[in-house]
């Protein structure tokens, strides 16, 4: 079982993955979230990612439905090396939501569980 590195209140303070826009946007993803648009990580309605850079032990689940809506998983992946991944999305510019996990599914990182201490 891989462990949270950098921890505050058994909280991560570095990102599990980055969501990355060819345009020359990145964005830091920390725990799951159920809109991008909310944060501004959107073109419009439509998502903006063509990468994602995955640290060691995370996976990421991304939606192209706002809130996780059914059937609209887009993109998955677990990053079980050493070393952080970077891959390209099947889907480019579809992502609307995600879900940040440690050990593939064993832990969601929320964002009711990081405050600003």
């Amino acid at each position: 079982m891989a462990t949270i590195p950098f921890t505050y209140n058994n909280c991560p303070v570095t990102p599990g993955a980055y969501m990355i826009n060819s345009g020359g946007g990145s964005f830091p993803i920390f725990c799951s979230i159920p809109n991008y648009q909310t944060l501004g990580m959107t073109n419009g309605s439509s998502g903006c990612d063509n990468y994602y850079i995955i640290m060691p032990g995370y996976a990421i689940y991304v939606f192209s439905i706002a809130n996780y809506g059914t059937g609209s998983l887009t993109f998955y992946k677990y990053n079980k090396n050493n070393y952080p991944i970077i891959v390209a999305t099947s889907n480019v510019d579809r992502g609307l939501c995600c879900y940040l996990y440690l050990d593939d599914g064993k832990t969601e990182i929320l964002s009711d569980k990081i405050t600003a201490g």
